[in-house]
C-alpha cells in the first residue's frame, strides 16, 4: 500500500448514482444499499437536476450515465417522472439504469415500461434475491424486460446453502447475450462472519457446478487498476470485497473524475461513502446554487477507512448472534448504519 500512486481511472463516461429512496419491499440480511424504510420519499427539483446534468457534460465532455437505485427505486411515485425529465438533456449516447429487484407485478412493470417505451438509452439492471422472491416471477419480468428492449445486468446472490445454480443455469441459457453474474452472499444460519476460506469455498463449488465458467460477468472482471511506483495491477470488485483491501485512505482517487452520489433527500456528494461520515455534502439537489462553482474536476484525496463493501465488516464486527438473518438489514438501516461509522470508525 505504501508505494500505491494513484487507485482507479478515469472513465469515458461521468456517472451520476442517484438514490431515489431508501425505501425497499424486501429485507435481505447481506445487503449493502441499507434500505430503511421510515424515510419519506422526497420531491426533487427536476430542472435542477437537468441544469447539472448539462454543466457536467459541459465541464467533462463525457457521456453520462444515471444511475437510479434505492431501496427499491420502483417504489418512488415519481420514478418515471424523474426519466422523463432528463430524456431531452441525456442523448442516445447518454445510458439512463434503473437497479430494481424486478418485484413489481407483471402489470406494473407493463405500465411503467409503456411510460418509458420513448426511452431508448434505458435499461433496467436487476437482482435476484432467492430469500425474497419466487424465481417464475422474477424470469416472467425479464422476459417482459427483454421483449421491451429494456434488460441490462442480471445479478443473482447466491450462496449454497440456499442455491440458486439451477435459477442460475436457466437464465444463462435463456438470456445469452446479457451479463449475468453471481454475487457470493453470507451464509443463511445467523452468523455474518465473512470468512475469506468460507467464501474461496463457495465460489469453487459455483465454479465447478455453473456453465460458462469463464464468464462470470463485472463483479469478477479484473479491470480496476491500482498504480504503484513502479508497476500496475488490477483487481476485481470481488478480489477488493474478499481480501479486505480496498482501504485506500491518503491516495489519489478518480471517482470524482467519474462520478457523483445524490441521496435520497437531494444532498450531493463526492462519493457513497460521505454520505456515512461527517462530509457535508456539496450542495442539495433542490437549492439553486452554481453548479461550475461546486463541481471539482481535480481527482480526490480518499479520506475513507472503508469502501467497496467494505461497509460489510461493521456488521462482522458487531457479530450480533442475538439477530435472525432477515431482520439483519433493519437492524443495520440507513441510519444506525451512519450513527455507527461515525461513532466507532476513522472515517471522516
Amino acid at each position: 500500500m505504501n508505494n500505491i500512486q494513484q487507485v482507479g481511472e478515469i472513465q469515458e463516461f461521468f456517472t451520476i448514482d442517484f438514490r431515489i429512496t431508501t425505501k425497499c419491499n424486501y429485507s435481505c440480511y447481506y445487503c449493502e444499499d441499507l434500505h430503511d424504510n421510515t424515510n419519506s420519499n422526497y420531491n426533487f427539483n427536476l430542472t435542477n437536476l437537468n441544469e447539472l446534468i448539462k454543466t457536467i457534460k459541459n465541464k467533462y465532455q463525457k457521456r453520462v450515465v444515471l444511475y437510479l437505485f434505492g431501496g427499491e427505486p420502483t417504489l418512488h411515485k415519481d420514478l418515471s417522472n424523474i426519466i422523463l425529465s432528463v430524456k431531452d438533456t441525456l442523448k442516445q449516447n447518454d445510458e439512463i439504469i434503473i437497479q430494481s429487484n424486478l418485484s413489481l407485478k407483471p402489470n406494473s412493470l407493463k405500465k411503467l415500461l409503456t411510460k418509458l417505451k420513448t426511452i431508448d438509452n434505458l435499461k433496467f439492471n436487476i437482482s435476484y434475491h432467492n430469500t425474497q422472491s419466487n424465481f417464475l416471477s422474477f424470469f416472467k419480468n425479464c422476459l417482459l424486460l427483454k421483449n421491451n428492449n429494456k434488460l441490462g445486468l442480471i445479478t443473482c446472490m447466491y450462496n449454497k446453502e440456499k442455491s440458486i445454480l439451477q435459477d442460475f443455469k436457466k437464465l444463462k441459457t435463456t438470456f445469452k447475450n446479457v451479463d449475468i453474474s453471481p454475487l457470493i452472499c453470507s451464509r443463511l444460519d445467523g452468523n455474518i462472519e465473512l470468512d475469506v476460506n468460507k467464501t474461496s469455498e463457495e465460489l469453487k463449488y459455483f465454479e465447478d457446478n455453473v456453465l460458462d465458467t469463464n464468464n462470470f460477468g463485472y463483479f469478477f472482471d479484473k479491470n480496476i487498476p491500482i498504480i504503484y511506483e513502479n508497476s500496475t495491477k488490477t483487481k476485481s470488485l470481488y478480489d477488493f470485497w474478499l481480501e479486505k483491501s480496498n482501504s485506500f485512505t491518503g491516495y489519489d482517487c478518480y471517482i470524482n473524475h467519474d462520478k457523483i452520489y445524490i441521496e435520497h433527500d437531494g444532498g450531493v456528494y463526492k462519493c457513497f461513502y460521505d454520505v456515512f461520515s461527517k462530509i457535508k455534502p456539496l450542495f442539495n439537489l433542490n437549492d439553486n446554487v452554481d453548479y461550475k462553482l461546486v463541481l471539482n474536476k481535480d481527482c480526490i484525496i480518499c479520506p475513507h477507512k472503508y469502501c467497496h463493501f467494505e461497509v460489510e465488516n461493521l456488521k462482522i464486527n458487531k457479530n450480533r448472534k442475538d439477530i435472525k438473518p432477515e431482520e439483519l438489514s433493519k437492524f443495520y438501516s440507513t441510519s444506525r448504519y451512519r450513527k455507527m461509522i461515525n461513532n466507532e470508525t476513522n472515517v471522516r
